[in-house]
Order: structure tokens, then sequence, then C-alpha cells
């Protein structure tokens, strides 16, 4: 046994030391961290074993290789929602789809996947590693045909926008009083009809008539917003309407020798147009929903414009001063001003106001005995005279027939309202123009 040694520097020899001289302490710390050196070797190589191996050293190791990301099972079963959503818009039949995917679907149930215990049945994988099955929406779904043409974008159907009551006030401009009413044009509940005596489908003319009736008869039977008189007529027993007529898309009249007065008609989308025979030609009927000729203009294109005369107008109380009612519309298209002046007054002094009111176009209605305006179903002004026509407004809280709206939409449908007047014949009736 060696013994350790010291060597004496200054007398150049090695001297032997006793064993009972050595260190104890030294000796305790070699005793316990030799040993402590030699276990850390060890578990550092079997942790770099295991590490290399995919954990074949350690027993407990293959209770943990089943990882289980709960995340990722819902997202899959959102993913597997989806898909089945997208094959049932398509019009694929799901049954077989769910067949198919709950064969091939694995168990979600944390309690089955995990367990690990020995108190269970399943037995334990024997492999190393552990690859889920493949779920049945990560295969491709069923090939759909090919459709001829894109799919149609039908958009979700708006709820049906509230309109507002007409504006109708008692004024006075230019030092004239009156009664105005100002319509919406772009209002969706707002319609205008015309209205004929004992409820016929023709007007008066040279061919047939049915009479005139009562301002009253009209009103009640109407439940318009605003009921006004419309235009001349004669005052024979024939009681001819004067000028072409045009009412919930049919005409009421038509006649292609009648070119005076001045016609006031709204056509697709309610776009209002005024046209004098005289000096821009007869108008297209056809193209109106609604049409109504009278006379004579008051103002055109934003300035006053009288030509009675020219409009073969010659009756003294169309010409001198007397009671006026008239219509105008804004230059924006937008706005529609129905009048019952008052006062008796000129065919100038009533264009100065028309203009004033803000009308970029405008002409005169009947007047005289036959003025007279209702609203709300009350009468505001009384007619002096049976009437063979009046001219009715109606907002959302007088709504309209139910067939004047559907013809009216019908109308908007229509690609081409044109017709050929000459293949009629005179004194035929105007059909439909459906």
């Amino acid at each position: 046994m060696f013994l350790p040694v010291a060597a004496d520097n200054e007398m150049g020899t090695i001297v032997h030391m006793n064993p009972k001289e050595v260190d104890l302490r030294t000796a305790l710390v070699m005793s316990v961290l030799c040993p402590c050196i030699l276990i850390a070797f060890v578990y550092a190589f079997l942790f770099l074993l295991s590490a290399e191996t995919g954990g074949l050293v350690s027993p407990k190791l293959p209770q943990y290789q089943v990882r289980i990301d709960f995340n990722e099972l819902n997202r899959e079963k959102q993913q597997l929602a989806m898909k089945r959503q997208i094959l049932d818009n398509h019009g694929v039949n799901s049954s077989t789809q769910q067949e198919s995917v709950k064969q091939t679907e694995p168990i979600a149930d944390s309690e089955t996947i995990c367990a690990t215990d020995e108190t269970t049945t399943t037995p334990a994988p024997e492999a190393p590693s552990y690859s889920p099955p493949a779920l049945a929406f990560n295969s491709e779904p069923p090939r759909l045909p090919e459709p001829s043409l894109p799919p149609t974008f039908f958009p979700p159907e708006l709820p049906p926008q509230k309109g507002k009551p007409i504006k109708f006030v008692k004024t006075t401009l230019r030092g004239v009083p009156m009664y105005q009413a100002t319509i919406d044009l772009t209002d969706p509940q707002f319609f205008i009809n015309v209205e004929l005596a004992n409820r016929a489908t023709q007007a008066n003319s040279a061919e047939e008539t049915h009479g005139d009736e009562p301002f009253p008869s009209f009103v009640k039977r109407s439940h318009g917003a605003l009921v006004q008189n419309g235009t001349f007529f004669s005052k024979d027993d024939q009681k001819r309407v004067m000028g072409n007529m045009v009412a919930g898309g049919q005409y009421l009249k038509y006649s292609r020798w009648e070119d005076y007065g001045t016609t006031f008609g709204l056509k697709k989308n309610n776009q209002p147009e005024m046209i004098t025979a005289k000096a821009e030609g007869q108008p297209d009927w056809s193209q109106h929903w609604f049409s109504i000729t009278c006379g004579p203009r008051l103002v055109r294109a934003g300035e006053i414009r009288i030509d009675a005369e020219g409009e073969k107008f010659q009756d003294s109380h169309v010409l001198g001063v007397g009671p006026r009612c008239a219509l105008g519309y804004s230059e924006d298209k937008r706005k529609l001003y129905m009048v019952t002046f008052l006062k008796g007054l000129s065919l100038t002094k009533e264009a100065e106001v028309m203009k004033a009111m803000g009308c970029y176009e405008a002409m005169n209605l009947d007047g005289g005995a036959s003025k007279a305006l209702a609203y709300n179903g009350s009468i505001v002004v009384a007619a002096k005279r049976a009437l063979t026509n009046c001219i009715v407004i109606y907002d959302t809280n007088n709504p309209a027939p139910g067939e004047l709206i559907a013809s009216w939409r019908e109308f908007q449908k229509r690609p081409d309202q044109m017709v050929s007047y000459g293949k009629r014949t005179k004194g035929e009736l105007s059909p439909n123009m459906y």
C-alpha cells in the first residue's frame, strides 16, 4: 500500500507520511464526491441515450406517448361541419357523407383515448409512436358537376321603405293666397291616378260618354290623400274630355288628331316630363305611366312661356282672369306641386307664382266652376258643378289600391313601351298597354 508522501524542498529528500496523519476531512470529501460524480455521469449517459432512441430506456415513458390536443380536435370538428354545410348548399346528399364520416371519424372522448391505467380493458399500444387515423374531411370531397353558367347572386330582400305624407299647406306667395301640396316623386308610397266619373274605364269622347259625377262622390270613392279637379271637358251633353289620358299604365283616351294643349306625364320611375304638342310635337303616350293633357303651359325650362292661342285655347274664361288650378315640378324632377288658387288671377300672374314656387315646368289645369280640392277625405274647396275626371294622389297615410300598385310595378319591368298608333282606326278604344 502506498502512503502519501511529501517533498522536502529544503532537504531535497522524500519523507514518508504516517497513515495516522492523513487528513480525515479530505478522505471524507473524496468518499462522497467520487460516487456523486460517477452517478452524474451515468444519468447523463442515460439521458442522451433516451433522447436518441425515443424514450426506450425509461419504462414509464410509453404511458405518455399519446398526446392529445383537444383544441386541434375542436378545430377539426368545426372544419368538418363547414364542409358538410358546403356540400348541403351545393345539393349533395349529406346522408351518404355522414355515414362515411361516422366510419372513419375517431372518438373524441378524452376518457377513452387517454385510458392508460391498468384497470382499463383496452390494451396499451405496443408501437412506440401513435398516429391517429385520417379523418373523413382530410379526404377529397365528391366532385361536383361543372355548372354551365356561373351561379346567380340574389341579394337579400330589403324591408319596404316607409314613405311620408304629402305636405299640404295654405300659404300666400306674391300676394296670392292658395292651397299648395308638395309631393315627393321618389317616395315609395306615392302613386297618382285619374278617377273617371261613374267608375268608367274610358274617358268621355265623341264616340261614347259616361256623364259626370258630383265631386264629393269622387272623394268618397277614391280614398286619396289629395283629390283635385283634372282637365277640361265640353259643356254639351257628350261632355268630351280634352286631350289624351293615361292612368295605371292604360289608355283612358287616345286620339292622334288631338294636338292641342300641354301634356304632363310620368314615365318609368316616376320621371316627369311636360310637352306642348304644337311646339314640340305630340308626346309618346305609350311611355307614360300617368298622363293628362290640359294647359296652357305656364313655365318652360325655368322661364315663363305662355302661348294660349298657339295651343288652340279660345275660351275667354281661360284667357282672362278667373279661378285657377295648376301643377308643376322642380328642376331636379323630385318635387311635384299641386296648387289651387283662392282668388282669380291671369295666366301671367299664375305663371309668376308657379315660377317663384320653384317650378321648372308648369301648366294650367281646369278652373272656373270646376275648381275643387279635398285633403285626407275632407273637401277644402267645393266644385260648383259635376266633374268628369279628377286627379287622385296617394301617400303613406292614404295607400293606393293594390291593383294600382301592381300595375305600376309591372310597368317598371317592361323593356319597351312603344306601340304602333297607325294600326288603330278612328274611334277604337285604347287597349290595355300590357
